[in-house]
Order: structure tokens, then C-alpha cells, then sequence
């Protein structure tokens, strides 16, 4: 059995060997998407043939679009993700739990909701699971 019932991945600089920066814009995506990690790849593969939950948490948020990030223009958060799973592990893509959500973006201040605190909260009640069952690869060490 495997200690980790729930495993999630950063998208930026983890899942994709890019950043997004939060302004990616539509034309970009294709190259964005050749950027995904074959470790990422592997690794979503190996662990959904062993029935562990899958997630992205990114800081990448719907709630970035302004007048001068229009949404027909930029791709960000949930769009963004589901665009690179559904290009990066087509078979697999559906098995992924999404949290895009950025603190800032939002205006959110509790510390709760701080780094990626609510993203693995939201995470693990989706899987009905505890925060110990979770891990989650980022390339922030304060997450």
C-alpha cells in the first residue's frame, strides 16, 4: 500500500519545466505544453495505475483576468490546467482534482489561505482524506 493517498503537483516550474507567470497568453499555449516534465508524465501514469488521487494546485487563478489580461486573449488557472493535462496525459487528464487559486488575486489574507495551505485543504476533502494523506511536489519551499 502506498503511504500517500493523494499526490499533487504545482503546475509551474514542477509539472511544466516553465512558468506561466500568470499572464500566459493563448497563443502561447502549445509552447507552454511542450514544456510539460516527462517525470511529470511518468509519475501521473505509474500512480493512477495505483489508484492514488491525482491534483494539480496552482496559484494560477481565473481571478487574474482584468481589462488588460481579457480571458480571450490570457490563459490562466483552471483553463490553463486542464488544457496542459488534457496535451501532457490525455488518458489520465480526467482523473486530476484542480485547485487554481491564488491569495492575492483574490485579496485574501488569513494565513490559512496563505502559499498553498487552502489549495491541499480543498484537496484533501475532495478525496476525503487527512492532510497527512496528501504530498504535494512544488518548486516553492514555502508551500
Amino acid at each position: 500500500a502506498s503511504k500517500f493517498k493523494v499526490v499533487a503537483f504545482d503546475m509551474d516550474q514542477c509539472a511544466v519545466c516553465q512558468h506561466s507567470k500568470g499572464s500566459l497568453k493563448r497563443s502561447a499555449v502549445k509552447d507552454f505544453v511542450k514544456c510539460v516534465s516527462s517525470d511529470f508524465v511518468l509519475a501521473a501514469k505509474e500512480l493512477a495505475k495505483r489508484g492514488v488521487g491525482l491534483a494539480i494546485a496552482t496559484a494560477s487563478d481565473l481571478a487574474e483576468h482584468s481589462s488588460w489580461k481579457p480571458r480571450d486573449a490570457y490563459i490562466l488557472g483552471d483553463d490553463l490546467v486542464h488544457e496542459m493535462l488534457r496535451e501532457a496525459v490525455p488518458e489520465h487528464a480526467h482523473l486530476f482534482f484542480v485547485v487554481a487559486y491564488n491569495s492575492h488575486a483574490r485579496k485574501a489574507t488569513h494565513p490559512d489561505d496563505q502559499y498553498k495551505k487552502r489549495h491541499l485543504r480543498t484537496i484533501a476533502s475532495f478525496y476525503n482524506v487527512e492532510l497527512s494523506d496528501c504530498v504535494l511536489f512544488d518548486d516553492d519551499l514555502a508551500n
